[in-house]
């Protein structure tokens, strides 16, 4: 076990059962304060999921875990025969907070440029905005975000959606010409998490 400066726990689970030993580390959050339940796991997808893992996230029977003052977690992978490095992810969101926008702030699967941040129509806006595309296509998807952050300045949630309907419209209009199938599909998906979190 190991304790990290913010009073977080880490358990090397090894779970020594031949058949199905666990082969995780699991992260309480601050059990002292909070809880005894887990709130992260690390080795395998998710907290149901057991057996060595051999991929390159994965555990198999460790027995051993440290964290440093900077927050990286070091794991005694036996089973693997070598020692992995994490890098701190306060939030469970799989960036470290090192590369991560919003280190605090778990985005739920609403996280389409992968930033680490919750999707939201200003950061959509700003996407936009850095592009590589021609004047006029950027000022017309940008008139559409515009329109739809007023609608929702009035607590229009119904025309802030039918207006990004537009802009995923226009996007897919120009995607493979004006704008490159990568950046489409990026807008595409960012613009769906912010309707999906409107609705």
């Amino acid at each position: 076990m190991a304790v990290d400066n913010a009073g977080n726990l880490y358990v090397a689970d090894s779970g020594i059962s031949f058949n199905n030993p666990s082969s995780r580390i699991v992260v309480y959050g601050n059990p002292l304060n909070s809880d005894n339940i887990a709130d992260q796991v690390f080795g395998h997808p998710d907290f149901t999921s057991f057996g060595c893992n051999l991929g390159p996230d994965g555990l198999c029977t460790p027995r051993g875990v440290a964290v440093d003052t900077a927050g990286k977690m070091y794991v005694a992978d036996t089973g693997n025969s070598r020692v992995l490095e994490y890098l701190r992810d306060s939030d469970g969101d799989g960036i470290p907070d090192s590369q991560d926008a919003c280190p605090t702030q778990n985005p739920g699967g609403l996280d389409a440029d992968h930033n680490g941040c919750i999707d939201t129509l200003p950061g959509l806006r700003v996407i936009v905005v850095g592009l590589t595309i021609d004047q006029t296509t950027k000022n017309g998807l940008l008139a559409k975000l515009d329109e739809a952050q007023k609608a929702l300045n009035r607590g229009d949630k119904r025309t802030t959606i039918n207006k990004l309907m537009d802009f995923i419209n226009q996007v897919k209009a120009k995607r493979g010409t004006l704008i490159s199938n990568a950046d489409a599909d990026l807008l595409v998906a960012y613009a769906n998490n912010v309707i999906s979190q409107l609705r």
